[in-house]
């Protein structure tokens, strides 16, 4: 008899509820997590109430529709544990000043999410109930058998026998397709147009209502089963391809009739059908590209959920959590930074959930103007949503963003209106630097700086105060604009993202952060009333990992990047005659005929050095020392820098880079070639050194951890080899 089997009990019902109690009183901490597995979904609901009667102290949560944040601020609040807003992020301590052991019910686990193909069943069991139990609080959870997480340990199997199925009509089997359980009677007429191929009237559905009345109800909102049970088992009986075309339809209707929601707070607002819509339109789509992907001998979807993505319109209607919880089930990898989706996610790990439909849309148009895609951020604006405040210029680094272009200007915690040449302008500000740069306040265009510490005397004629303060002396330095900032005690709009008090300056506000300037317009006839959204980190981690948001007209990376860091002034290019004659790869040396290479010196343990240094003249030839372990590369090897303490050379006939340990014992950091040509080496160069750069101005644990992620994934679109060079990720985790 296994461990497991020893902690797992297997009884009918009407015996389970002795058993769960004698586990609880036996209870000891350790096993903080225990699974009650439910064949038939709901009886086992039944059996943890009567617990949860018997059992003092313990509290019930039922999971069905709610998200993983739902369930577990419902768990902590019912436990005593103190939210309010100083102290919401301590909840963990709180968990531990828990007077006794207490015990959490979860039913309908396999119930969570405001859809029947949600991810939120997986976030409740593999995050909430992890972060929940341990110490003093047990969690045990109710779900169906193919729920239950991998190496479960104490389960308890609820006995139940198979119950012949009747042979359903297809407006019931259809029903079960539905992704929201609440389905207007129109929407239900084309699920089941879609599974039998024929168009159904609503009379027939009224008719099926009439006849199923025990199993089937109605309302002013829809129709529903009586027990979902009865749903999750047609849809077990139901074949895959099936389930996937019935998917695959409703996406395309929904998305084809969607104008007919057009609702200034969103598609919900609009009625039933509009609230369908947005609520499932976007797991339709997840879930016919999922099922697609299964089926396809290449591993290839439709591409419908990423479809839907670049449609802005579409986006400005669907809630955040409900397109992150949809892209969980679309991509089996990193879900797509440069779209809604992205941006959903890395708002939600900085905590920024708008509470509206209309300031969710309003922050997409917000980061499509960051990222230069005037096309989805049109569409936003033409979605039918109110927008209560739109982008009118951004010169910021969108969270999640890695570019050089976003390296600039770098962080700002101060804002002050000033005039330039007679024209309204803003002056960002650096503290810590005492750094300023200049923006038109109308058009965002950048007029001046970076100035530290002193105001070019050349300019001094330039910059003045506002009306109203013609009196005082103009602006001479930096430290005038910090002292023209208002005395007035203001608070950040966000800690991490936007430090700066806001700015109001005429029909505009402007905001300035860790990620630079941006200013907003509030909506015509509108006063600003702030960015609303409720500033706290998810109680249930983040949904998903993205790749990286990019400007929307970034070329692809290459070696002319490092001239945008540098500057063209610091990249030498070589005539033919002054490359050695062992050098004989032909690419690498026309890459460094065209091109060059960059001076760089010391750049987290790389320098690159064509006019050589004191320790070595470029193209030096050097020997592969003996005590060190030979690659398959037999040189000549040429120095070009110096990387971690070891040689950075190129071997002569391959062209590959290679770094050479300083001694032996550098497995950590072994001469494996950093890459296979001089070309992608210094293109993964400019990545690298942008990657350490935008790591200084990142505030959000989160986004911090996921960069070294974005630096690697963009390494092997040129590289796969070559990324896996040590040295690549070791200045990222060595301080």
């Amino acid at each position: 008899m296994t461990e497991r089997d020893q902690m797992a009990g297997s009884a009918p019902e009407g015996e389970m509820f002795s058993l769960l109690s004698a586990w609880w009183r036996d209870w000891r901490r350790g096993d903080s997590q225990a699974h009650f597995v439910d064949p038939s979904g709901f009886g086992g609901a039944a059996v943890l109430k009567q617990l949860h009667h018997q059992i003092e102290g313990s509290i019930l949560v039922d999971a069905a529709g709610r998200t993983a944040e739902e369930v577990q601020g419902e768990v902590l609040h019912r436990l005593g544990v103190d939210l309010s807003p100083g102290n919401r992020r301590q909840w963990r301590r709180g968990l531990e000043r828990l007077g006794g052991n207490r015990l959490v019910l979860i039913t309908n686990a396999h119930r969570a999410g405001r859809t029947r193909g949600s991810s939120e069943p997986d976030r409740v069991l593999s995050t909430t109930i992890g972060r929940l139990s341990g110490g003093k609080v047990c969690v045990l959870a109710h779900l169906t058998p193919e729920k239950l997480p991998h190496l479960s340990k104490v389960v308890f199997h609820l006995q139940s026998r198979d119950a012949a199925q009747p042979d359903w009509p297809d407006p019931v089997r259809a029903l079960a397709l539905a992704q929201p359980r609440l389905v207007p009677l129109r929407v239900w007429a084309e699920l089941t147009t879609a599974l039998g191929g024929e168009p159904v009237t609503e009379a027939v559905l009224h008719g099926v209502l009439e006849e199923f009345s025990t199993h089937l109800m109605s309302g002013e909102l829809g129709v529903s089963f009586v027990e979902e049970s009865l749903a999750e088992q047609l849809r077990r009986h139901t074949a895959d391809d099936e389930i996937g075309r019935v998917d695959r339809h409703m996406a395309n209707w929904l998305r084809r009739i969607s104008r007919e929601f057009r609702h200034r707070e969103g598609w919900a607002a609009s009625g039933p059908e509009g609230q369908y819509a947005a609520a499932g339109l976007s797991m339709h789509a997840a879930q016919a590209d999922f099922a697609e992907w299964v089926s396809a001998e290449d591993g290839e979807s439709g591409g419908l959920f990423e479809s839907l993505l670049q449609d802005g319109g579409v986006m400005a209607n669907i809630p955040q959590t409900t397109l992150m919880d949809a892209a969980c089930r679309a991509f089996t990898g990193d879900v797509p930074g440069n779209t809604p989706v992205g941006t959903a996610v890395h708002l939600w790990s900085y905590g920024i959930v708008p509470p509206s439909q209309s300031e969710w849309a309003a922050w997409l148009h917000l980061f499509a103007t960051a990222r230069g895609d005037r096309a989805l951020a049109a569409a936003v604006a033409d979605s039918g949503v109110h927008l209560p405040w739109k982008a009118k210029w951004a010169h910021w680094r969108p969270p999640g963003g890695y570019h050089w272009r976003y390296l600039e200007p770098g962080p700002i915690d101060g804002l002050v209106e000033l005039r330039w040449q007679g024209r309204p302008a803003v002056a960002g500000l650096y503290s810590w630097s005492s750094r300023a740069d200049i923006w038109d306040a109308a058009t965002g265009e950048h007029l001046a700086g970076p100035w530290n510490e002193e105001i070019p005397e050349e300019h001094h004629g330039d910059v003045s105060w506002p009306p109203g303060e013609e009196d005082r002396p103009g602006p001479e330095s930096v430290g005038d604009f910090e002292d023209a900032m208002s005395e007035e005690e203001e608070e950040a709009v966000h800690d991490l993202l936007l430090a700066s008090p806001p700015l109001s300056l005429g029909n505009q506000v402007i905001f300035g952060g860790s990620g630079g300037v941006f200013a907003i317009e509030p909506a015509e006839g509108e006063t600003y009333s702030g960015l609303n959204f409720p500033d706290f980190e998810p109680f249930s981690g983040s949904y998903a990992f993205t790749t990286a948001i990019t400007p929307a007209d970034s070329p692809p990376p290459s070696p002319s990047d490092l001239a945008e860091l540098y500057g063209a002034d610091r990249i030498r290019s070589f005539p033919p005659h002054r490359l050695p004659e062992g050098l004989t790869d032909d690419p690498t040396r026309r890459t460094l005929i065209d091109f060059g290479l960059p001076e760089m010196s010391n750049e987290d343990g790389l320098g690159i050095y064509p006019y050589g240094d004191h320790r070595m003249g470029i193209f030096d030839e050097v020997p592969w020392p003996s005590e060190i372990a030979s690659v398959e590369e037999t040189g000549p090897f040429f120095q070009i820098g110096f990387w971690m303490g070891g040689k950075l050379t190129i071997d002569g006939p391959t062209g590959h880079i290679l770094r050479i340990p300083s001694e032996p014992g550098e497995e950590h950091l072994a001469g494996l070639p950093a890459a296979h040509s001089l070309e992608d080496f210094l293109t993964m160069v400019a990545l690298w050194v942008t990657g350490h750069l935008t790591k200084g101005l990142i505030e959000g644990d989160d986004e911090a951890n996921l960069l070294p992620d974005h630096v690697l994934a963009a390494h092997k679109r040129l590289d796969r080899v070559g990324a896996e060079a040590p040295a690549w990720a070791y200045g990222f985790y060595s301080h």
